[in-house]
């Protein structure tokens, strides 16, 4: 096939097997209607489908706390003084309580690699029955899907180079970069992260918060029993629906705070760039601006405390 034909049908197929690689891996919209709300939706499961192992750790902090295992003392989680016996706990429980061996932060809980590994055991048993409902890709299938498609994608390519070479045709750039960016474009789509969800899965979280955005927690059960209801609600909102509740002030301004910390520092950051890169002498100990046009003020408003500040503006 002539060059400038072949590369047309090259991009035809490129564009078909990623675009096929990518319903495969999402699922057919068509039948997602399917993503029926259980009358009694398991927390663990929901919030493994949500977030993963970092999602299921905060549902089992929380109901450790109310059980009276975990408490939140100088923001840090840490294990109560007076715990009961471990042999009420969950396995999942009891694995989140061990790793907890010293007082931690929402950083920790949210980012241990340690914690994540020991819950993922326990969470296996969600992840296939999230996978059989056809919420949640396996990452085996991913890699499966995306390695075919790749094959038939690189496969092809790798003949038509062979050929144009073997033929004294060295004009094949286009087609190598086709190739290359064909496969980086298949690459972040059958990659685990971006095709953990199918549709099916998407609509069904959307269900979720659909059916139970009215839902509130039970501020009047006694503090050592967990609350079904709180525990789902953090499995499909995360903490936001527990924001306006004292009994869980601890634990969610916990979150909050770090996250607000990350932010400040960010603009902090940002923000402090942007003053080194500025042409002019502005300063926060300065009460004015001293741009190099305005000599004759900088001597008034920059005083001793400016210093070297000003330097700038003396010439």
């Amino acid at each position: 096939m002539y060059g400038p034909y072949f590369l047309l049908f090259y991009g035809l197929v490129i564009l078909f097997t990623v675009m096929g690689c990518k319903f495969i891996l999402q699922g057919n919209s068509f039948n997602s209607a399917s993503a029926e709300i259980p009358s009694q939706p398991d927390p663990y499961e929901i919030a493994y489908l949500r977030g993963k192992e970092t999602a299921v750790a905060k549902v089992v902090c929380l109901e450790l706390m109310q059980k009276g295992f975990v408490r939140v003392k100088n923001s840090r989680i840490e294990r109560s003084p007076d715990f009961y016996n471990l042999s009420r706990l969950k396995p999942i429980e009891k694995t989140f309580f061990n790793w907890l061996d010293h007082p931690s932060t929402a950083s920790d809980l949210k980012y241990s690699a340690e914690l994540k590994n020991a819950i993922a055991e326990s969470c296996q048993t969600y992840k296939q029955s999230l996978v059989n409902s056809g919420y949640l890709n396996s990452a085996q299938k991913s890699y499966l899907v995306g390695g075919i498609s790749a094959f038939i994608i690189l496969g092809l390519g790798s003949y038509k180079l062979i050929s144009a070479l073997s033929r004294g045709h060295y004009n094949v750039m286009f087609l190598i970069m086709m190739a290359i960016a064909a496969t980086i474009w298949l690459g972040y789509i059958s990659s685990p992260l971006y095709s953990r969800l199918t549709i099916k899965g998407k609509l069904y979280l959307d269900n979720l918060k659909q059916t139970f955005s009215g839902l509130t927690s039970n501020l009047t059960i006694p503090p050592t029993e967990p609350d079904y209801n709180t525990s789902l609600l953090v499995a499909i909102f995360d903490l936001d629906k527990l924001t306006a509740s004292n009994n869980y002030k601890d634990f969610v301004n916990l979150f909050i705070a770090q996250s607000t910390y990350t932010y400040s520092s960010s603009r902090s950051s940002r923000t402090s760039s942007s003053y080194s890169g500025s042409s002019g002498c502005t300063t926060f100990s300065c009460g004015s601006s001293c741009s190099s046009s305005s000599s004759s003020s900088c001597g008034s408003s920059c005083g001793s405390s400016c210093g070297g500040g000003c330097g700038g503006c003396g010439g």
